[in-house]
């Protein structure tokens, strides 16, 4: 069962598996508007913090703002792909036949990544 966020902010770690989840059951390809709105939706974040606005970007939310990240580090580990329009899916079509296992192993690389990258997680 999937945490629900109605008192907290979900960090970019714990977005990771909402959204290969939600991909993976929805459809192949999803635009990062409908992606961003049934990760919302699905663990029940508060609208206190959907209505935060990103400090750099007013034209996102947080929220929308640490899934952009998410997906793109996704995409930088070849989890993802995009056709620059806003449209993403899941870049192994089998991705789904082991959901959890792969969800497991995309966020421990994902957790490399970030580390790497960041050197603290």
């Amino acid at each position: 069962m999937e945490k629900k966020f109605t008192n907290e902010m979900p960090t970019l770690k714990e977005l990771v598996i909402p959204l290969l989840t939600t991909m993976a059951k929805e459809s192949s390809i999803l635009h990062r508007k409908l992606i961003d709105e049934k990760i919302i939706s699905n663990l029940s974040i508060n609208s206190k913090y959907i209505n935060i606005k990103h400090k750099n970007n007013k034209n996102r939310s947080e929220i929308q703002y640490r899934l952009a990240w998410v997906r793109s580090h996704l995409k930088k580990l070849g989890i993802l792909h995009s056709d620059n329009k806003g449209n993403w899916a899941i870049s192994n079509k089998d991705f789904k036949l082991n959901l959890e296992q792969n969800c497991k192993d995309a966020l421990e690389k994902y957790r490399l990544l970030v580390n790497a990258k960041y050197k603290t997680f």
